[in-house]
C-alpha cells in the first residue's frame, strides 16, 4: 500500500527532520493509534532508565555545582531509533543539547523546548499589574523566602515557584497551568 510506505506532506517534516507530533500523527496513520502510544510509552521509559541509570554519576556534580536543588537543572536529549518491530534503541544521550535553530522547523521545536524548559523550572510569563498588585496587597505579610527561611517583604514566591495559597490569588507569574503551558514535552519523575 504506497499511502503506508510514503510519509504525508506536512509542514512539520523537512527531508529527515520532523517535529514529534507530525512523527506521532505519521505513525498512528501507518499503524494505528494504539500501537502508536505504545510505541511512545517504550520510548520514554527507555529514556526514564537512561537518566536512573546515569544518577550516581549526575547527582554528585549536582550537589557539588549548586548550594540549593532547586538552583540548577539540566536538559538531556536522547537519540533514540526504533528497530522494524518498533522497539526504541538509545543511540546517546547528550548533555545541553544545542538548541540553535538550522531551520525554521529546527528553529520552532528548538523555540518550544526552551519554552517548556523555562515552564518546568519555574520561570513563568507574568503580568506585571497584577505582580504590583499582589506586591502590595501582600507586603506586611511574611513569607517563605526562596532560600527557605521566613522573612517579611521578601519575594511572595515559595521554593516550588508558587505564592503562598493563604494570602490568596493564587500565582501572579503565571497565566494557566504548567500543563496548559507545555507545548510538546513531557515531565518525568523516577
Amino acid at each position: 500500500d504506497k499511502s503506508k510506505k510514503t510519509p504525508p506532506t506536512d509542514p512539520e517534516m523537512e527531508g529527515f527532520k520532523w517535529s514529534l507530533a507530525a512523527f506521532r500523527r505519521w505513525l498512528a496513520q501507518r499503524e494505528g493509534k494504539e500501537v502508536m502510544e505504545q510505541t511512545f510509552d517504550r520510548i520514554f521509559d527507555l529514556c526514564l532508565k537512561a537518566v536512573i541509570a546515569a544518577e550516581g554519576e549526575i547527582t554528585p556534580h549536582l550537589h557539588s555545582s549548586a548550594q540549593y536543588r532547586t538552583n540548577c537543572f539540566e536538559l538531556f536529549g536522547c537519540d533514540v531509533i526504533l528497530d522494524n518491530d518498533l522497539r526504541p534503541h538509545l543511540l546517546e544521550v547528550n548533555v545541553s543539547p544545542s538548541l540553535m535553530g538550522s531551520s525554521p522547523l529546527d528553529k520552532k521545536i528548538k523555540g518550544l523546548v526552551i519554552a517548556d524548559l523555562l515552564h518546568i523550572v519555574g520561570l513563568y510569563p507574568h503580568d506585571p499589574a497584577l505582580l504590583k498588585k499582589y506586591d502590595t496587597n501582600n507586603s506586611n505579610n511574611s513569607t517563605f523566602s526562596a532560600t527557605g527561611g521566613s522573612s517579611k517583604g521578601s519575594s511572595k514566591l515559595s521554593t516550588s515557584g508558587t505564592t503562598n495559597s493563604s494570602s490568596g490569588g493564587g500565582n501572579p507569574f503565571a497565566f494557566n497551568s504548567l500543563s496548559k503551558m507545555m507545548a510538546a514535552q513531557d515531565r518525568y519523575r523516577p
